[in-house]
C-alpha cells in the first residue's frame, strides 16, 4: 500500500518535486529546518517551491528519515546533502 509519505519520499528523493507537492492538500503546512534557516510554506505549490530552492541540481541526498504517522506525513523531514 503506498501512503502519502512514501509518495513523497520516493518523489523527493529522485527530485521530482512536482510529484512530492502533490501529496499535499492546499492548506497543510510544510517545514523544513536547515542550518541557520527555518522554510516554511503551505500547499503543494508552497512544497515545490521550497524543495526548488533547497535542493539544487549539484546537490546529492545521502539519507532520508520520513516520520509517519496513520498514514499523514509528520512535521520532520532530515536530509544530510552532500555538497560536491
Amino acid at each position: 500500500m503506498t501512503t502519502p509519505g512514501t509518495s513523497f519520499a520516493g518523489a523527493f528523493l529522485e527530485k521530482k518535486f512536482d510529484l512530492a507537492g502533490s501529496v499535499f492538500a492546499e492548506e497543510a503546512p510544510f517545514m523544513i529546518s536547515t542550518p541557520g534557516q527555518l522554510w516554511e510554506a503551505a500547499g503543494p505549490s508552497g512544497v515545490v517551491g521550497i524543495l526548488s530552492q533547497f535542493l539544487g541540481d549539484d546537490e546529492t541526498i545521502e539519507i532520508i528519515s520520513i516520520l509517519e504517522y496513520q498514514g499523514r506525513l509528520a512535521r520532520s523531514l532530515r536530509v544530510p546533502i552532500l555538497y560536491g
